[in-house]
């Protein structure tokens, strides 16, 4: 028998979102709901990965050791560049406490 995931709305979405005061978690969240990542697709995102110019993203080596592109909103890349000022990762877009 197949399982259905439980999948929120819009409202739900929004409320989890405004309820998360961390800029980063806040911003992990939004990536992974706008642009539809996998948990393991979105810690191994990398700076070079954001192509702000054409508001895409590159995700590595993602199901089927493919490579693709996905679409980053006007909302999310300016919650991107927020997070960014604020955190200033250097090579992964989010890292840890102490790097990597």
């Amino acid at each position: 028998m197949c399982h259905v995931p439980t999948v929120f709305n819009t409202d739900e979405i929004v409320r989890i979102l405004q309820l998360t005061e961390n800029l980063k978690h806040r911003a992990i969240l939004s990536v992974i709901y706008s642009v539809g990542l996998r948990s393991s697709e979105v810690i191994n995102l990398k700076i070079k990965d954001i192509d702000a110019g054409r508001k895409q993203i590159r995700i590595e080596q993602s199901k089927g050791k493919k490579d693709r592109y996905t679409l980053l909103s006007e909302k999310t890349l300016d919650l991107l560049r927020i997070y960014f000022k604020a955190y200033h990762p250097k090579v992964y877009l989010f890292e840890g406490a102490v790097g990597g």
